[in-house]
Parts: C-alpha cells; sequence; structure tokens
C-alpha cells in the first residue's frame, strides 16, 4: 500500500507533502522518530534495543487485547499478558487469518488510517488484509535508509524493475515503463518486467542510458535478464551505477554475477513484505541479512515453533510494531531462512532460502530445497538450455518445461533426469516448447512453482 496512492505518485512533490503533512501529521511524526532510531542503530548504539522492542511488544500485546477479539481470545486461551508471555503464543497462520479475519482487524477502526492490501499469493496462498497508513510511512523510512547505505545522494535518479502493468497505447509508441513522482522513495520510474524480450530490450537500454538512474531496484529475474542482454550486446552504462537492489524474488548466484559484470556496481538485496512486519536488508559481499530491529521483531523457528541454532534453518515468524488496523503477530511468512544470531541488536538471516514450497516433495513426502538440486549443482545441460522452469503437482514427480538451446540434446534431458532422481528421489516429465514468460500476472518470474496441496506440508 503506498499512502495514498495517486497523491504519492503522479502529483508535484510539494503537494504530496503538504497533503500528507495535514492529513497525516501523527504518522509523519512517528516516522521520523523511526528514522532517527535507524541512524542512531546505524551510528553503532544498540543498548538501547532490547528495551524498545520489549516495550513495542507491551504496547502491542495491551492493544491487541483490548481491540482484537482474536487475540483476546488467543490471550486468555494461552495466558499471555506481557512479553514475558511471549512464547506461549501460538503462530499466526494465512488460513487462520482468513477464518478469523473479522476478530482480527481492531474495533477502533474508524479512529485510524488505513487501507486494503492484498499478497501476491505466490505460495498459491493469496491473502487480503487492512493496513494502517503509518506501515507505509516506516517502509519508505527503511527505504531511505538502505539508499543511503547504497551511496545515495539527494538528487539521485532511482528507477524500479517490476511487474507494473503499461497501457497499451504507451506500448504501441515503444514506451514500456510508467513515470512516477521524481523523488520517491520506490523509483521515479518503473521498467516493466511484463514486456521485456529480445525484441524490446534495446528499448529498455536505450532509456536507460538517457535518463541515467544511479540506484537500480526491483526483480533479479529482469534485472538479471538485462544484465545478459548488454553482456551478449556489450553494452556499456556511459555512466556509474552505485548499486543494484533486488527484491521480490529469490535471487541466485549467477543473477548477481551477471548484474556485477554488466553494471560495474555492488549488488543488495532487500526482504520484506506487504504485510510490513520485516525489512531485512544486506549491507557487504557477504549478503547476510540485517532484520532492522525497530520494524519489528523476527524469530526463526523449527516445524514445532522453537528457536534453532545459528546455522540452521527454519520458518520466518514476524510480528510487526506499526499495523495497528490489523496486528500481526507472530505471523508464520511461510518463508524459511538460515538463522545468522544476533548482531548488535539485529536478527541476522544468513539467507532466505524460499518459502516453504520452495521445496520439492518426494514420494513420501520428504522435502530438498529446489535451490540445492538447481544451483547448487554444475548441470552441463546449463549451457545448453535458453529458459526453464520446474512445476510440480503431486509427491515423486516433477515437470521441467524448457525452451532448447541449438545444442540440447538426449544427454542434457538425461543428466538433469538422474540428478532429481539421486537427489530427491523423483521422476522427470519434459515439455519442450519455443517460448514462453513464466510469469505472475505481478510479472514475477517463477523458476519453481509447487502446485502440491498444502496439507502435504503438515
Amino acid at each position: 500500500m503506498k499512502v495514498p496512492g495517486i497523491v504519492n505518485q503522479y502529483l508535484p512533490q510539494w503537494v504530496r507533502r503538504w497533503y500528507q503533512r495535514i492529513k497525516y501529521p501523527k504518522e509523519l511524526a512517528q516516522s521520523r522518530e523511526v528514522a532517527i532510531l535507524l541512524d542512531k542503530y546505524e551510528a553503532g548504539s544498540t543498548d538501547w534495543i532490547p528495551r524498545f522492542q520489549e516495550d513495542r511488544l507491551g504496547v502491542l500485546i495491551d492493544y491487541a487485547r483490548q481491540h482484537c477479539l482474536y487475540y483476546r481470545r488467543e490471550f486468555d486461551r494461552y495466558n499471555v499478558y506481557g512479553p514475558a508471555d511471549w512464547a506461549n503464543i501460538p503462530c499466526l497462520t494465512k488460513s487462520l487469518i482468513r477464518k478469523n479475519s473479522h476478530h482480527l482487524v481492531s474495533d477502533c477502526l474508524k479512529n485510524i488510517h488505513w487501507g486494503k492490501c492484498n499478497t501476491g499469493g505466490s505460495t498459491g496462498e493469496p491473502l487480503e488484509f487492512v493496513s494502517s497508513a503509518l506501515c507505509s510511512f516506516v517502509d519508505i523510512v527503511h527505504q531511505r535508509f538502505q539508499f543511503k547505505l547504497m551511496g545515495y545522494c539527494p538528487g539521485d535518479l532511482v528507477v524500479a524493475f517490476d511487474g507494473v502493468a503499461v497501457p497499451p497505447s504507451a506500448r504501441k509508441r515503444g514506451r514500456f515503463w510508467v513515470d512516477f513522482e521524481k523523488h520517491a522513495p520506490y523509483g521515479a520510474r518503473s521498467y516493466s518486467s511484463l514486456y521485456f524480450n529480445e525484441e524490446n530490450a534495446p528499448k529498455y537500454v536505450a532509456e536507460i542510458q538517457r535518463t541515467r538512474p544511479v540506484i537500480l531496484r526491483g526483480y533479479p529475474s529482469l534485472l538479471a535478464s538485462l544484465a545478459n542482454y548488454c553482456v551478449e550486446h556489450e553494452v556499456k552504462m556511459p555512466y556509474r551505477i552505485k548499486g543494484v537492489e533486488l527484491t521480490a524474488e529469490v535471487a541466485y548466484d549467477f543473477q548477481i554475477i551477471a548484474m556485477q559484470k554488466a553494471f560495474g556496481c555492488p549488488v543488495y538485496f532487500q526482504y520484506g513484505h506487504t504485510e510490513t512486519c520485516i525489512f531485512a536488508y544486506t549491507k557487504d559481499d557477504t549478503y547476510d541479512y540485517y532484520c532492522s530491529p525497530v520494524y519489528g521483531l523476527v524469530e526463526i523457528l523449527d516445524d514445532n515453533q522453537y528457536p534453532v541454532a545459528i546455522g540452521e534453518t527454519g520458518h520466518v515468524i514476524v510480528t510487526g510494531f506499526y499495523n495497528v488496523a490489523m496486528p500481526f503477530i507472530r505471523y508464520d511468512t511461510g518463508d524459511m531462512a538460515v538463522y545468522g544470531g544476533v548482531r548488535n541488536g539485529a536478527v541476522v538471516l544468513k539467507s532466505v532460502v524460499g518459502r516453504t514450497q520452495d521445496y520439492v516433495l518426494g514420494p513420501d513426502r520428504q522435502k530438498t530445497p529446489i535451490t540445492g538440486i538447481v544451483f547448487g549443482l554444475h548441470y552441463k545441460a546449463f549451457k545448453n538450455i535458453v529458459k526453464w522452469q520446474v512445476e510440480q503437482s503431486v509427491p515423486g514427480e516433477v515437470v521441467f518445461t524448457i525452451r532448447r538451446g541449438q545444442e540440447y540434446s538426449s544427454r542434457d534431458e538425461q543428466e538433469i533426469r538422474d540428478i532429481f532422481r539421486s537427489q530427491a528421489g523423483v521422476y522427470s516429465l519434459f515439455r519442450y516448447i519455443e517460448d514462453f514468460d513464466g510469469k505472475t500476472p505481478h510479472g514475477k518470474f517463477r523458476f519453481f512453482i509447487q502446485k502440491c496441496p498444502v496439507e502435504l506440508w503438515e
């Protein structure tokens, strides 16, 4: 949610600021306080973080008990009265939210600035919920914070690469992007992943060279495709790009390498959700994620909801500090991450390994990470595949959709078949087509599509 959409994106900056100051004075004041805390944190002051988080949790629990029927019932059932009882609270799942949506919404909604939001449903479980305006302001503050870490200076042009829809009239003119207010925190322009292909790529490149953005932000799949095009056609950017920020999709090593080669700049990751409970970012080439301690509380738990040890993989469970319209308390994001401990008050994730369903299910429902099978190994077939996608609908079987290169042969198919059989115990089927985009309605590329029923994962 952007607050408010039309004002935030299209009107002049002075109009937008004037409107926000009048309509959202409390939210703006609170977001400024968050910005001050972020600067304090980045400067190395961290002794205040435990007390800050405990205070925020205490306020959140009291508020949820008073204004949300679902939490009042759950807190009474599990004897939750404050932060000391935190581990008693069962995790909130998307299924529970859908069943109890009315009872999760605050009973004082009429006194809150809020809007409706929805997730993209990349796990096959789309979700609609309400979110307070404060969440958007806090998210903007954090995004600006990461841009500063990337070297952003006032006046620098930031552009996004995402799934924005472009009107047909603009596409006919060779325009595959949408412009927003010049200094919008998420980018002054969005280049769409929906229309990027070999034919349209030169138009994307020429426009980027003309406008000279210094920070590129968006989907790894689109930015990697752009980078590969630049490398293959020996396209050089005639200016310095300060950094690339990757978000919304899992990024693979080969994509990062392509971007570094094409753009000659560092690559950063940003991890978060529409639910605005976690903002995690990287700041060096270790690619460790630091979870902002002022955005929300992050836990990495095993299947029995116990904390995992450092180096172990667990479920990403989050609690947002600012959505008073519909609090998310110990919310199961559906994502998995490798826990890296706590550094200077921030939970560290060594990597985000994808969603719960970014795993291949074997015949006996054992789970194998798709990233480990595909990108953790060295396939000779890689050089002969133009594009491919993996889909699973039943345990023990996967279907590959492949656009073959000129040198692709039965040996490549057999290599893929053998590795998936040995690593995950699954049988492979192959479908060969001339072209496909493999994208969701929001323009994200889905390399792996898991269609096995949710109950098989429990």
